[in-house]
């Protein structure tokens, strides 16, 4: 699994976003292990919450929604994960790490459903 940067806001981050920049490019974001933390300002010795989180971030050409499925699973797994993963499915369908890869493709292809207000998609 790709690492991600350890990113702090001082607002929760959403779990997916997609920035279209111009023609087929898109910024692709996903956050996860979002934590609040409490943090002391410096100057005034006040006390405030923050969001502690993993950041993945990528600029990709995206076409249509098989593209944009591709690459937000593509924020977070290399091909190489992604086929070492289900060969531990195949292996043992009750795999935890297997169950969180498929619990984050599910939810990127019910985001880029939405993004794209695609109802039904018959090969998913």
């Amino acid at each position: 699994m790709k690492a991600g940067n350890i990113t702090r806001a001082v607002n929760s981050p959403q779990q997916f976003d997609i920035n279209h920049l111009f023609g087929n490019v898109y910024e692709l974001t996903h956050t996860d292990n979002t934590q609040k933390v409490t943090v002391t300002d410096r100057e005034s010795n006040k006390k405030h919450t923050e969001y502690e989180y993993r950041l993945y971030l990528e600029t990709v050409s995206v076409d249509n929604y098989d593209d944009m499925v591709s690459a937000l699973v593509a924020l977070k797994y290399t091909p190489g994960d992604e086929i070492s993963l289900m060969r531990k499915g195949i292996t043992d369908s009750e795999n935890e790490e297997y169950a969180v890869y498929l619990a984050y493709v599910t939810a990127c292809k019910t985001f880029a459903r939405e993004y794209y207000g695609v109802q039904n998609v018959t090969h998913d």
